[in-house]
């Protein structure tokens, strides 16, 4: 019986540790199957009054353009966006394993959980932002607010929340257009987008997922986004 158990011990010592809960770890290049049809293509969606969600369907951003590796089961974004044409909405369905919430400010809000949505109005190929182009990066803060940063400055001038849910977190902002220095948008129009997320577990970004960019460079260069299609919702 001894023996038996020796033998057991050194066995254990040479396979490494057991995994009880095994993680869904993807190989390059870490993009997970798209789950339904309309997953690469994005609308914002023009309402005639209030915004109601379960009438836009939405966009998931699944690329890994931060990190080691994709986990499926650490975090997940759902993306929906909106508008009655005074103001952009946004609705973030996250799903998060460990909800980090920081105070930093908006400019440094990257580092901890935190979506992003980065849009335009000029769908011309260019690299520089122009006017109507603009990183809109929300955070959430530990007195269970949440922190809108505009251009990596600190904005008081819209409306964000969060809410925490069994699996994550849902999170919806609202901006006026006079800030974001666009005009009423009409059925057909175009405008850039790109939807991120930020992941962190402990300290630190440990992930980031997007809708469009498999590299992290929707900051800087505008030609990074993809379109998006205006239509009126039903």
């Amino acid at each position: 019986m001894k023996n038996f158990a020796l033998i057991l011990f050194v066995a254990l010592m040479f396979s490494g540790c057991l995994t009880v809960n095994q993680k869904d770890i993807l190989e390059p290049p870490y993009m997970p199957e798209i789950r339904d049809n309309e997953a690469r293509v994005s609308s914002l969606y023009l309402f005639d009054g209030p915004i109601d969600w379960d009438k836009v369907d939405g966009v998931y951003a699944l690329k890994l353009s931060h990190g080691l590796n994709y986990n499926s089961t650490d975090a997940e974004a759902y993306y929906q966006i909106a508008s009655d044409n005074e103001y952009l909405y946004l609705r973030a369905t996250v799903k998060d394993d460990i909800v980090l919430s920081t105070d930093s400010h908006p400019s440094l809000a990257w580092d901890s959980d935190s979506v992003e949505l980065f849009v335009g109005r000029d769908i011309r190929r260019h690299t520089s932002f122009d006017r109507t182009d603009h990183m809109i990066r929300v955070n959430l803060k530990s007195d269970g607010s949440a922190q809108i940063g505009l251009d990596d400055n600190l904005y008081r001038g819209g409306e964000a929340e969060y809410e925490l849910t069994d699996d994550g977190y849902i999170l919806t902002l609202k901006i006026p257009f006079s800030d974001l220095r666009w005009n009423p948008l009409r059925d057909g129009d175009t405008i850039r987008a790109e939807y991120a997320l930020n992941d962190a577990d402990i300290l630190n970004r440990e992930m980031k997922l997007q809708w469009t960019g498999d590299d992290d460079l929707a900051y800087a260069d505008a030609s990074k986004w993809g379109n998006v299609k205006v239509v009126e919702a039903k």
